[in-house]
Protein backbone atom coordinates (compact mmCIF):
# COMPACT_ATOMS: atom_id res chain seq x y z
CA UNK A 1 0.00 0.00 0.00
CA UNK A 2 2.92 2.20 0.24
CA UNK A 3 2.84 2.53 -3.50
CA UNK A 4 -0.78 3.72 -3.42
CA UNK A 5 0.04 6.37 -0.80
CA UNK A 6 2.86 7.66 -2.93
CA UNK A 7 0.54 7.87 -5.93
CA UNK A 8 -2.01 9.87 -3.91
CA UNK A 9 0.76 12.09 -2.63
CA UNK A 10 2.10 12.63 -6.17
CA UNK A 11 -1.39 13.41 -7.41
CA UNK A 12 -1.85 15.91 -4.57
CA UNK A 13 1.43 17.62 -5.49
CA UNK A 14 0.35 17.66 -9.09
CA UNK A 15 -2.92 19.38 -8.10
CA UNK A 16 -1.08 21.83 -5.86
CA UNK A 17 1.24 22.75 -8.70
CA UNK A 18 -1.75 23.28 -10.97
CA UNK A 19 -3.50 25.44 -8.38
CA UNK A 20 -0.30 27.46 -7.90
CA UNK A 21 -0.14 27.99 -11.67
CA UNK A 22 -3.78 29.03 -11.78
CA UNK A 23 -3.27 31.34 -8.82
CA UNK A 24 -0.29 33.08 -10.46
CA UNK A 25 -2.27 33.47 -13.70
CA UNK A 26 -5.18 34.98 -11.75
CA UNK A 27 -2.79 37.38 -10.00
CA UNK A 28 -1.44 38.47 -13.38
CA UNK A 29 -5.00 38.98 -14.65
CA UNK A 30 -5.82 41.05 -11.56
CA UNK A 31 -2.73 43.19 -12.16
CA UNK A 32 -3.72 43.71 -15.80
CA UNK A 33 -7.27 44.48 -14.69
CA UNK A 34 -6.00 46.99 -12.10
CA UNK A 35 -3.78 48.77 -14.62
CA UNK A 36 -6.64 48.76 -17.16
CA UNK A 37 -8.94 50.29 -14.56
CA UNK A 38 -6.31 52.93 -13.78
CA UNK A 39 -6.02 53.77 -17.49
CA UNK A 40 -9.80 53.88 -17.89
CA UNK A 41 -10.14 56.15 -14.84
CA UNK A 42 -7.50 58.46 -16.31
CA UNK A 43 -9.27 58.48 -19.69
CA UNK A 44 -12.64 59.24 -18.05
CA UNK A 45 -11.10 62.15 -16.13
CA UNK A 46 -9.57 63.53 -19.34
CA UNK A 47 -12.88 63.21 -21.19
CA UNK A 48 -14.70 64.97 -18.35
CA UNK A 49 -12.13 67.79 -18.44
CA UNK A 50 -12.52 68.09 -22.22
CA UNK A 51 -16.31 68.18 -21.87
CA UNK A 52 -16.01 71.01 -19.37
CA UNK A 53 -13.67 72.94 -21.67
CA UNK A 54 -15.95 72.28 -24.65
CA UNK A 55 -19.01 73.55 -22.77
CA UNK A 56 -17.07 76.65 -21.74
CA UNK A 57 -15.96 77.26 -25.33
CA UNK A 58 -19.52 76.81 -26.61
CA UNK A 59 -20.76 79.34 -24.06
CA UNK A 60 -18.11 81.81 -25.27
CA UNK A 61 -19.11 81.21 -28.91
CA UNK A 62 -22.74 81.85 -27.98
CA UNK A 63 -21.81 85.03 -26.12
CA UNK A 64 -19.70 86.14 -29.09
CA UNK A 65 -22.61 85.48 -31.48
CA UNK A 66 -24.96 87.51 -29.28
CA UNK A 67 -22.37 90.28 -29.12
CA UNK A 68 -22.00 90.33 -32.92
CA UNK A 69 -25.76 90.60 -33.35
CA UNK A 70 -25.98 93.41 -30.79
CA UNK A 71 -25.67 97.06 -31.85
CA UNK A 72 -22.01 98.03 -32.03
CA UNK A 73 -21.06 101.02 -29.94
CA UNK A 74 -17.91 102.87 -30.90
CA UNK A 75 -16.35 105.35 -28.55
CA UNK A 76 -13.73 107.98 -29.22
CA UNK A 77 -11.11 105.90 -27.44
CA UNK A 78 -11.72 103.02 -29.91
CA UNK A 79 -10.12 105.06 -32.71
CA UNK A 80 -6.40 105.40 -33.10
CA UNK A 81 -6.85 108.11 -35.74
CA UNK A 82 -9.47 109.31 -38.24
CA UNK A 83 -9.64 111.98 -40.93
CA UNK A 84 -11.64 113.10 -44.00
CA UNK A 85 -10.17 112.65 -47.46
CA UNK A 86 -10.22 115.57 -49.90
CA UNK A 87 -11.95 118.93 -49.78
CA UNK A 88 -15.64 119.27 -48.96
CA UNK A 89 -17.72 119.52 -52.15
CA UNK A 90 -21.46 120.04 -52.46
CA UNK A 91 -21.74 119.04 -56.14
CA UNK A 92 -21.21 115.33 -55.49
CA UNK A 93 -23.98 112.93 -54.65
CA UNK A 94 -21.98 111.14 -52.01
CA UNK A 95 -20.30 112.14 -48.76
CA UNK A 96 -16.56 112.55 -48.30
CA UNK A 97 -14.57 109.49 -47.47
CA UNK A 98 -13.39 109.02 -43.92
CA UNK A 99 -10.32 106.98 -43.20
CA UNK A 100 -9.94 105.61 -39.69
CA UNK A 101 -7.82 103.13 -37.82
CA UNK A 102 -9.16 101.29 -34.80
CA UNK A 103 -7.24 100.05 -31.80
CA UNK A 104 -8.89 96.62 -31.86
CA UNK A 105 -9.19 94.26 -34.80
CA UNK A 106 -12.43 92.81 -33.36
CA UNK A 107 -14.12 96.22 -33.70
CA UNK A 108 -13.07 96.29 -37.36
CA UNK A 109 -14.68 92.89 -37.87
CA UNK A 110 -17.88 94.06 -36.16
CA UNK A 111 -18.06 97.07 -38.46
CA UNK A 112 -17.22 95.01 -41.52
CA UNK A 113 -19.88 92.38 -40.78
CA UNK A 114 -22.44 94.96 -39.71
CA UNK A 115 -22.18 97.03 -42.88
CA UNK A 116 -22.74 94.03 -45.13
CA UNK A 117 -26.34 94.10 -44.03
CA UNK A 118 -28.32 96.91 -45.63
CA UNK A 119 -29.05 99.62 -43.12
CA UNK A 120 -32.18 101.58 -43.99
CA UNK A 121 -31.71 105.32 -44.33
CA UNK A 122 -27.90 105.22 -44.11
CA UNK A 123 -25.78 106.61 -46.91
CA UNK A 124 -22.43 105.00 -46.37
CA UNK A 125 -20.35 101.99 -47.30
CA UNK A 126 -17.25 100.52 -45.76
CA UNK A 127 -14.40 99.38 -47.96
CA UNK A 128 -11.04 98.03 -46.86
CA UNK A 129 -8.00 100.17 -47.44
CA UNK A 130 -5.86 98.45 -50.07
CA UNK A 131 -2.42 99.23 -51.36
CA UNK A 132 -2.03 100.93 -54.75
CA UNK A 133 -0.63 97.72 -56.26
CA UNK A 134 -3.64 95.67 -55.12
CA UNK A 135 -6.09 98.33 -56.36
CA UNK A 136 -4.41 98.30 -59.78
CA UNK A 137 -4.59 94.51 -60.00
CA UNK A 138 -8.28 94.59 -59.13
CA UNK A 139 -8.93 97.47 -61.53
CA UNK A 140 -7.49 95.40 -64.41
CA UNK A 141 -10.48 93.02 -64.07
CA UNK A 142 -13.15 95.76 -64.33
CA UNK A 143 -13.62 95.83 -68.16
CA UNK A 144 -13.93 92.05 -68.27
CA UNK A 145 -16.37 92.04 -65.37
CA UNK A 146 -18.53 94.67 -67.09
CA UNK A 147 -18.67 92.55 -70.25
CA UNK A 148 -19.62 89.46 -68.26
CA UNK A 149 -22.31 91.33 -66.33
CA UNK A 150 -23.83 92.51 -69.62
CA UNK A 151 -24.44 88.88 -70.57
CA UNK A 152 -25.77 88.07 -67.07
CA UNK A 153 -22.75 86.20 -65.74
CA UNK A 154 -22.10 86.83 -62.07
CA UNK A 155 -18.57 87.70 -60.99
CA UNK A 156 -16.87 88.86 -57.83
CA UNK A 157 -13.37 89.63 -56.65
CA UNK A 158 -11.71 88.20 -53.58
CA UNK A 159 -8.72 89.69 -51.89
CA UNK A 160 -6.18 90.44 -53.12
CA UNK A 161 -7.11 90.15 -56.81
CA UNK A 162 -8.77 86.87 -57.72
CA UNK A 163 -11.71 86.91 -60.13
CA UNK A 164 -14.49 84.40 -59.47
CA UNK A 165 -16.86 83.70 -62.36
CA UNK A 166 -20.06 81.79 -61.58
CA UNK A 167 -21.14 79.42 -64.31
CA UNK A 168 -24.14 77.49 -63.02
CA UNK A 169 -22.87 75.25 -60.24
CA UNK A 170 -19.27 75.72 -61.34
CA UNK A 171 -17.08 78.62 -60.21
CA UNK A 172 -13.95 79.46 -62.20
CA UNK A 173 -11.12 81.45 -60.61
CA UNK A 174 -8.57 83.63 -62.35
CA UNK A 175 -5.63 85.58 -60.96
CA UNK A 176 -4.71 87.16 -64.29
CA UNK A 177 -7.04 89.25 -66.50
CA UNK A 178 -5.29 87.98 -69.64
CA UNK A 179 -5.79 84.32 -68.74
CA UNK A 180 -9.39 85.04 -67.78
CA UNK A 181 -10.07 86.69 -71.18
CA UNK A 182 -8.52 83.76 -73.07
CA UNK A 183 -10.44 81.09 -71.13
CA UNK A 184 -13.74 82.96 -71.13
CA UNK A 185 -13.50 83.84 -74.82
CA UNK A 186 -13.51 80.09 -75.59
CA UNK A 187 -16.74 79.64 -73.63
CA UNK A 188 -18.40 82.97 -74.49
CA UNK A 189 -17.24 84.01 -77.99
CA UNK A 190 -19.08 87.37 -77.72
Amino acid sequence: MAGAGEAVEATGLDYNARFDGIESKLNKLLQVNTSTNTLLDSAVKRIEALETRFESAMAEVHDYGVLVEAQLELKEEDFERAHHVGAKRHDTGYPRAIIFKLHHYQKKLYIWKGTRRQIEGCNFKVVPDMSVAVREKRKAFWPLREQLHQIDIKTFLKFPATLYVEDGDLVNTFTSPEKARLELKKKYPK
